[in-house]
């Protein structure tokens, strides 16, 4: 399958998204189709035999809309035509005001009809620049949803504007001057000032998310392999090149340091605050900023794999997919522009046979026409994932979609991995206890061996215990949650793990263990040769952090492969009275099952290969900072900075958008049926709508914009 990512020109509200998918999704080939109003984005999925990216743009395109590849520019060619005609229409509208005035407050007496004609139709001359040209993007958006069936908000504004200036122009032509025209040119000046502004605060949000991009530099200091450095495009780096980053300067591409010392922060990219000293053999992320010290790279991820690229896909993944809660607002919406014109027609007629008036009749339905707004439903819940989105992304926090959002949001119950998760997950030996037969070399030989291929916490302790480890012919075998099994070319089997695993292969000689320590076990082909204890500190902010999670209403519990002992040490330290060790894989699962049927909604916080069962199996799976594939696969939430502080945030940041979404969705909801019933009533004029429709999309944005600001606890 192919896929791409696609600005969309020229949506005015949810229903044009809305027709741009159905369109989409019935083309053979496409196999999923998700248009973001708030981002004015397309995802797309296609099978490249049957379809392609150029018959996508033009399927769109016969829409009349435009879809092209996402530029930084667009928002901003957007923004600049809109300003434009916002200025015409209000510059005309305010000259139409004029004499309009005069004939309302009756500066003209009623006997000299020809003066108050004369006026009338000054008004009407000066309002037709604010129709043509300010309401063209309405009369253009009423047309296509027109010949797609799929009426929306344009179709609404444009029937209230022209009904409101053709009757001025039926009503001029009989010699009368009871006119309307500055009612038609007041409705499009107002909707074009609430369209800016919506856009203008759209366009922050997009841009916070666009903005994690911007983070790397678009040139590299090239070096050729005889040391020259040259100044070349970023994109043109492969994997393998080396490049010189200088204090001051922010990393272009993710790279292995060769040379060189320094401190980089990554503030920016993950949300922490410290700076992290880095030395050779250590990786650094495209986006960082170096600070004090010339790196020497070889660059492990060229543009579009970097670490920086995988984060604003998975940001893309989150705004292509739909929440749950917009299902809800997404089918009302589709329903309110029919339902509205209905409601209109009914208000003419109702209108007419009450008052006997025509004018009355027309201005009541115009006024329903132009309340209503689908475009605030079809916002409340893209707009606040993507605010949601772009502050989790800068605070290394990556939530999988919309869904992963909500889940983390009704989480009352949590588990968490021990090792590299409630600990830095970098133990180191404490002691060694060998068998009475062997050297404690030995013993710490034998294990390095077996360990040599693994990146487990305790093999890489291990490993740099022993001063020069030996490397071995033969092939290991991880059974996780137990150990690991390495079988030489000789015939020679050793394993390395829990006493039970290990047990299988000799019999155990144990000597006495601290409890606060962890036991790797250490047997050869028929010979038991000692234990290797080794210990993990707690994460510096773990402790605050369980203290922040049960003062949210959260109840916390571990679950861990280490021995009981070490895990009970642990959960002491924080405070946690719920605790197992000693468990495998498919017991932490079940853990969580036990946890569910109690009625808890549970999440499950670990990162090694291990924990994925766990993570699957919960209702909300987190995977901790270096996780493993298998973790990140299976996880609905990604911590990428580390410390158990940003679980805190991320619950909390889910939480408060959670809350933001109902309460947009309360709000137009509200809006809608309450607007209308006025209009309907004649309590609302259609200025007074078009003032009201508009703030109404401006509200739901800005509220939404609220969860970009200030600490995630806020």
């Amino acid at each position: 399958m192919d896929s791409a990512t696609f600005a969309v020109e020229g949506m005015s509200c949810a229903s044009c998204a809305a027709r741009i998918e159905r369109v989409l999704a019935r083309e053979e080939g496409v196999v999923a189709a998700s248009v973001n109003y708030a981002a004015a984005t397309l995802s797309l999925q296609w099978d490249p035999l049957l379809f392609d990216a150029a018959r996508a743009r033009a399927r769109v395109e016969a829409l009349g809309y435009r879809a092209r590849e996402r530029a930084g520019d667009r928002g901003d060619d957007e923004l600049v035509g809109l300003r434009l005609r916002l200025a015409a229409s209000a510059f005309f509208c305010m000259n139409a005001m004029l004499p309009s005035l005069v004939l309302y407050v009756d500066a003209v007496e009623a006997s000299d009809v020809r003066a108050r004609w004369w006026l009338a139709f000054a008004t009407g001359v000066l309002t037709l620049p604010t129709l043509v040209f300010g309401g063209s993007p309405f009369f253009a958006g009423a047309v296509r949803s027109l010949r797609q069936r799929a009426p929306g908000m344009d179709l609404l504004v444009s029937l209230g504007a022209l009904a409101t200036f053709l009757y001025s122009v039926v009503v001029l032509a009989l010699g009368s001057s009871e006119v309307y025209f500055d009612t038609s040119g007041a409705i499009v000046t107002f909707l074009l000032l609430g369209r800016l502004i919506e856009r203008s605060a759209r366009k922050r949000g997009v841009d916070a998310v666009r903005s994690l991009l911007s983070l790397s530099p678009p040139t590299a200091h090239l070096l050729d392999p005889s040391g020259v450095e040259t100044d070349v495009d970023a994109r043109t780096v492969s994997a393998g090149a080396r490049i010189r980053v200088r204090p001051g300067e922010r990393v272009p591409l993710d790279g292995r340091i060769e040379i060189g010392e320094s401190h980089v922060d990554r503030a920016l990219l993950t949300g922490e605050a410290r700076p992290l000293r880095v030395v050779p053999g250590d990786l650094v992320e495209a986006g960082t900023l170096n600070q004090d010290g010339v790196l020497l790279l070889e660059v492990t991820n060229a543009v579009g794999s970097r670490a920086l690229d995988r984060i604003a896909r998975a940001v893309d993944v989150l705004l292509s997919r739909r929440a749950p809660m917009q299902a809800l607002a997404d089918r009302f919406a589709e329903r309110l522009t029919v339902a509205v014109l209905i409601t209109a027609a009914l208000t003419a007629l109702v209108n007419r046979a009450l008052t006997g008036s025509t004018s009355v009749a027309l201005l009541r339905a115009v006024a329903v026409l132009v309340v209503a707004c689908p475009c605030a439903l079809g916002l409340a819940t893209p707009m606040a994932l993507l605010v949601a989105a772009g502050r989790a992304a800068r605070r290394g926090i990556l939530f999988r979609d919309g869904d992963a959002i909500e889940r983390a949001a009704r989480i009352d119950a949590i588990v968490f991995d021990k090792t590299g998760t409630l600990t830095t997950g970098a133990p180191v030996v404490t002691d060694v206890l060998p068998a009475p037969d062997v050297t404690r070399d030995e013993l710490l030989a034998a294990a390095a061996v077996a360990e040599q291929g693994s990146e487990h916490p305790f093999a890489r302790a291990i490993r740099a215990s022993t001063p020069a480890p030996r490397s071995l012919d033969g092939s290991a075998r991880t059974f996780p949650g137990r150990g690991i099994e390495w079988r030489g070319m000789d015939g020679r089997t050793i394993r390395v793990g829990s006493l039970a695993f290990v047990s299988e292969l000799a019999r155990p000689v144990i000597a006495a263990e601290p409890p606060s320590s962890s036991a790797v076990h250490v047997a050869s082909t028929g010979r038991w040769l000692g234990t290797i204890l080794v210990a993990d500190a707690l994460r510096p902010d773990a402790a605050e952090a369980i203290a922040a999670l049960r003062h949210r209403g959260i109840a916390c519990a571990i679950a861990s492969g280490d021995r009981e002992e070490v895990v009970a040490d642990v959960a002491r330290q924080l405070g946690i009275t719920a605790y197992r060790g000693g468990v495998d894989p498919e017991e932490k699962a079940a853990m969580i099952e036990a946890a569910r049927a109690e009625g808890r909604f549970v999440a499950f916080i670990g990162d090694g290969l291990n924990d994925g069962p766990a993570i699957a199996a919960a209702d909300c799976g987190i995977a901790a900072h270096g996780a493993t594939d298998v973790a990140l696969g299976a996880a609905h939430v990604a911590i990428r900075a580390e410390g158990i502080s940003h679980v805190v945030e991320a619950l909390e940041l889910a939480r408060r958008t959670r809350r933001v979404m109902k309460q947009n969705l309360g709000w137009a909801l509200s809006y809608n049926v309450v607007a209308i019933t006025l209009a309907s009533a004649g309590l609302v004029t259609p200025v007074i709508a078009a003032i009201a429709m508009a703030t109404s999309s401006i509200s739901v944005v800005l509220s939404s914009l609220r969860l970009g600001r200030g600490a995630a606890n806020q």
